[in-house]
C-alpha cells in the first residue's frame, strides 16, 4: 500500500482525491470477490455485489476515511474463492497479497489449514505464498533494512496498550478503568486462540465434507470470535466479519439477521454517539452466537 501511496501522491491530481480513488477501487474489487463467493451454479451473485457496495462500513471505511481495508479483505475473500474453485495457485497468491497489504489478513488467513486438509490447497502453494516477499524487494532496493522490513508487524502489535479501542469487543462489555491490561489481555488473546484452534479443528475434522456454506460460515466465525475476544482491537478490525456476513446473507436468507446485527453493531462503533459501544459488543455477540447455532445447524461443523 506504500508503493501505491508513493506513486498516486506523484501523480497531478489532489492527493486526497488520488488516495480516496484507490479506496473505491478496492471497493469494487471486494464487491467482486463477495460476488464470486455468492455465486450459484457458476453465476455470481449480483446481491452479494451490491450488498458489499452498501455496506455502511464499506462505505464510510474507503469514502470517508480512505483506508486500505477493502483491498486486504478483498485480496483475503478472492483467496477463498479461488480455492473453492480449485485453483489453488490463485488462491496462495491472493492470501500473500492480502498480507501484504495488511496485517488483519490473519484474521481469515487460519481458513487455510482448513483448506489444505480438504485438498483445495496443497502444500507446493505455500512457495507461492513464500514468493510474495519479494513485495519487500522495492523498498530494499530504496534503502530499507531487512531489519526494519522484518520489523513492520511485530512493531505494530507493539503500538497500542489498551484493552478496546472502540472495537464492540469482550472488552466493551466491562469498565476496564483501573483494570491491569496485560493480565486481562493475556486473558483475551487466550480465549481468541483457543476459539480458533477449535474452529480449525472443527473445519479439518470436516474436511471433504463442507460445502461452500459451510466455508463461508467458518470464514464468517474466525473473525467474528478471533476480534471479539482479542484485545487492542479497533472498530474497523471487524470489518472482515461485516463483509463475509453480507456474502453469506446473500447466499443463505436465514442468515439476513446475522448480517443486520454485524452492520449495526459495527456503523455503532464507528458512529461513536448512535448506540453505546456495549450495546453494540452485545449485537456482535449475539451474531457470533447465531452464526455458531446456524454452522450446527445447517452444516454440523462445530
Amino acid at each position: 500500500y506504500q508503493y501505491i501511496l508513493f506513486v498516486i501522491t506523484r501523480l497531478p491530481v489532489p492527493s486526497l482525491y488520488a488516495v480516496k480513488a484507490v479506496s473505491f477501487i478496492g471497493d469494487a474489487f471486494l464487491a467482486g470477490a463477495a460476488a464470486a463467493l455468492a455465486q450459484k451454479d457458476g453465476k455470481k451473485s449480483a446481491a452479494a455485489f451490491g450488498l458489499a457496495l452498501l455496506l455502511p462500513t464499506v462505505a464510510l471505511n474507503g469514502g470517508m476515511f480512505a483506508q486500505c481495508d477493502s483491498l486486504y479483505a478483498a485480496c483475503a475473500l478472492w483467496g477463498l474463492a479461488l480455492a473453492l474453485e480449485r485453483k489453488p495457485a490463485g488462491a496462495a497468491a491472493c492470501f500473500a497479497l492480502s498480507l501484504a497489504f495488511k496485517l488483519q489478513a490473519v484474521f481469515l488467513l487460519p481458513v487455510v489449514a482448513v483448506l489444505w486438509a480438504d485438498r483445495k490447497l496443497r502444500l507446493s502453494d505455500a512457495l507461492i505464498f513464500l514468493a510474495a516477499l519479494a513485495t519487500a524487494l522495492p523498498a530494499l532496493l530504496g534503502g530499507k533494512s531487512i531489519g526494519a522490513l522484518l520489523s513492520i508487524y511485530t512493531a505494530q502489535t507493539g503500538l497500542y496498550t489498551g484493552l478496546t479501542y472502540n472495537a464492540p469487543s469482550f472488552f466493551a462489555l466491562m469498565n476496564t478503568t483501573g483494570l491491569d491490561v496485560y493480565a486481562y489481555g493475556n486473558f483475551g488473546m487466550a480465549l481468541a486462540f483457543g476459539a480458533c484452534a477449535l474452529l480449525v479443528a472443527c473445519g479439518v475434522k470436516q474436511a471433504g465434507r463442507l460445502t461452500r456454506e459451510g466455508y463461508l460460515r467458518l470464514a464468517l466465525l474466525l473473525p467474528l470470535a478471533i476480534v471479539f475476544f482479542l484485545p487492542r482491537m479497533h472498530e474497523r478490525y471487524f470489518y472482515l466479519a461485516d463483509i463475509l456476513s453480507a456474502v453469506l446473507a446473500a447466499k443463505d436468507k436465514k442468515a439476513a439477521p446475522i448480517c443486520a446485527l454485524v452492520a449495526l453493531a459495527s456503523l455503532g462503533s464507528y458512529w461513536e454517539t448512535a448506540l453505546p459501544l456495549s450495546f453494540c459488543a452485545l449485537m456482535m455477540f449475539a451474531a457470533l452466537i447465531l452464526t455458531l447455532r446456524h454452522t450446527q445447524r445447517e452444516e454440523n461443523v462445530i
